[in-house]
């Protein structure tokens, strides 16, 4: 058996898998077991690892020591950004609908709009406005989204446009 690195620091001891990431236990011992147990076929026979690097579980679903792991591409920062960014626009649209609600004197935009069919006039009016503004802003944000050129964007290497574009013609009330 053995050990490769610094066993009086380490935290983390390993092995390296078939597929090139790492299988990792928090002791020395444990991983001994492990390399002399017949068994445990990923860790039988196998050389220890000792770390105290950080492990990070990459896009593939492999786990590798940090300064090992591979890089993102640009296209795929871009496509993870382009997620976050929907994401990110379906909250401002909710928190936009939840000021809009509290302009017009209500706790939250369910109960503005909960009027919608009210007999009186002046909630039903609210509500039916309220509507109409959530609607608009759905709209614009699925325009918004279906006019992104994927291919453009990845040109672009960096998408901080885009947000400002999408923030600068958002429709405010």
């Amino acid at each position: 058996m053995k050990i490769i690195g610094d066993v009086k620091h380490a935290n983390k001891f390993c092995v390296e898998t078939l597929d090139r990431g790492i299988e990792w236990v928090p002791s020395l011992e444990i991983a001994k077991q492990y390399v002399m147990d017949p068994k445990n076929k990923s860790w039988y026979n196998k050389q220890i690892i000792a770390s105290y690097e950080q492990v990070v579980k990459a896009d593939d679903g492999r786990y590798y020591f940090k300064s090992q792991a591979p890089k993102k591409t640009i296209e795929q920062e871009l496509q993870d950004n382009l997620v976050v960014f929907k994401s990110q626009a379906k909250k401002k649209i909710k928190i936009t609908l939840q000021q809009y609600a509290v302009s017009k004197e209500f706790e939250s935009f369910d109960e503005l709009i909960s009027f919608a069919g009210s007999s009186i006039k002046k909630y039903k009016t609210l509500a039916k406005d309220a509507l109409k503004y959530r609607d608009t802003l759905y709209s614009y944000t699925d325009k918004f989204f279906e006019s992104l050129d994927i291919k453009q964007i990845n040109e672009l290497k960096d998408i901080s446009n885009i947000y400002d574009n999408y923030l600068q013609n958002f429709p405010f009330m």
